[in-house]
């Protein structure tokens, strides 16, 4: 008898399908990842990895846990917790996301690969379809298709997501750590400037854009996400391995440091206005306007304590050029953010 009732397919990709499955013993839900035989190495080396990796999520709350791995007359097979949250290329669709909520999802994912990196493995698939949430939001690293032991001998079983690929993976140097973070780099790039902000390349090109640090275009922040944001994101895009973060933990320090005050939201367009609104963590809400208008642009302020619900308008600037309202619009986005608005003397009601 089979002990699992097959209910849906969840996902398919290069190395197989994933079902969502009924326990009949336990009447629980499970994910269940049925390997292609053709994506594996005739010795199962590769699918030993993943099984292993993934068995490491019993001791870490941001891992998937496996419930068991075997070997089917159809292929390997792996039985996964079941996480109906569904991944943070689905919460997102692509487009950015929330600036706090971005980097939060970004936090929590680094401790995951940072608690695998402790155990000698590395994910080496690191993106945001593979960033998975528990019904109750909780954040799990997951898909270790490619997962090998730290000092593993590439093969041809092994390569990896080449849009995440750290530049000196292209010249041959060993994958370390190192390599993790460029990954979760590129990662949080996507999460907070959009998936339309890559330009969609020939991979021979790709990675000479890769090499040049051209690839993912650094020059293409959005203006509401802060500096401390940006630096740490860039750190771990470093080309240059003596000036990335050194490790996973490195990486989530930084971004804990940057937390912003205030979680700018993306822009919204409408006609000439592009437009941000950002709540605070206690609880107030910002919202500042940008009105486009030749030589007559402007910049508008709005403050509102949630508590009174009571709104001020304020005008900052009027008269300006497009580019000098929208450089000023950033100033202020960045000021407000850090909590640094009293340089635009604004009061608060």
């Amino acid at each position: 008898m089979n002990m699992r009732e097959q209910i849906s397919p969840l996902s398919r990709g290069h190395f197989g399908q994933v079902w969502l499955e009924r326990d009949r013993v336990l009447n629980e839900l499970r994910a269940v990842k049925y390997v292609d035989p053709s994506s594996v190495s005739p010795d199962l080396d590769g699918w030993s990895a993943e099984a292993r990796a993934m068995s490491l999520g019993d001791g870490e709350r941001h891992v998937v846990r496996i419930y068991g791995a075997e070997v089917l007359p159809t292929g390997p097979v792996i039985v996964m917790e079941y996480l109906p949250g569904g991944s943070a290329a689905d919460r997102w669709g692509g487009k950015p996301a929330p600036v706090k909520e971005a980097v939060g999802v970004a936090i929590d994912a680094c401790r995951g690969v940072e608690f695998l990196h402790a155990n000698g493995m590395l994910h080496r698939d690191i993106k945001p379809a593979n960033i998975l949430f528990t019904g109750d939001g909780v954040v799990k690293v997951s898909d270790f298709g490619l997962a090998r032991p730290l000092g593993h001998v590439p093969d041809p079983f092994t390569s990896i997501y080449v849009r995440h690929e750290a530049p000196e993976l292209q010249t041959g140097q060993a994958e370390t750590v190192q390599s993790d973070v460029y990954a979760m780099g590129v990662t949080l790039f996507r999460l907070l400037c959009g998936d339309a902000c890559l330009p969609v390349l020939p991979i021979d090109e790709l990675r000479l854009a890769t090499a040049a640090g051209e690839y993912p275009p650094r020059g293409t922040w959005p203006p509401h996400v802060p500096k401390k944001v940006r630096k740490a994101v860039e750190t771990a895009l470093a080309v240059d391995v003596n000036k990335r973060h050194r490790s996973m933990r490195d990486v989530r320090l930084a971004l804990e440091q940057s937390l912003p005050e205030v979680s700018w939201q993306p822009a919204v367009f409408s006609g000439r206005e592009i437009s941000w609104d950002g709540p605070s963590s206690s609880g107030e809400r910002w919202k500042i306007q940008l009105v486009l208008d030749g030589s007559a642009s402007k910049v508008v302020v709005r403050f509102q304590k949630t508590s009174s619900f009571r709104l001020k308008s304020a005008l900052c600037r009027s008269g300006l050029s497009q580019a000098e309202a929208r450089k000023y619009a950033e100033k202020l986005l960045e000021a407000i953010a850090t909590g640094n608005e009293k340089k635009f003397e604004l009061e608060r009601p």
